[in-house]
């Protein structure tokens, strides 16, 4: 990463960290044991609009970052984007 793809790089590295924040938050919450059938649907489908969103957000970042790329960081972007397995893979810069 250059000097003039910092401000992108940055903006793409806090989007991914945020996530990794509220997905830890989230998986260390208690099971609440006591909820019904209803209650456990709707909070998947909380957590399926979160995704959602979060998965919006990184796309923006993503889409910016790409944008300040040079061909051949875009041909390693390609390969490291494919599959949206980012997070699994940490997030080291390109050289």
């Amino acid at each position: 990463i250059t000097a003039d793809q910092e401000t992108a790089w940055d903006a793409y590295a806090k989007q991914v960290k945020a996530q990794a924040a509220a997905m830890e938050t989230f998986h260390t919450q208690p099971p609440v044991t006591a909820q019904s059938a209803a209650e456990r649907l709707e909070q998947r489908a909380e957590f399926a609009k979160l995704r959602a969103e979060q998965a919006k957000a990184l796309s923006a970042a993503v889409k910016d970052l790409y944008a300040v790329l040079t061909p051949e960081q875009k041909t390693i972007a390609d390969r490291y984007f494919s599959g949206m397995q980012m997070a699994q893979r940490g997030y080291g810069r390109w050289r």
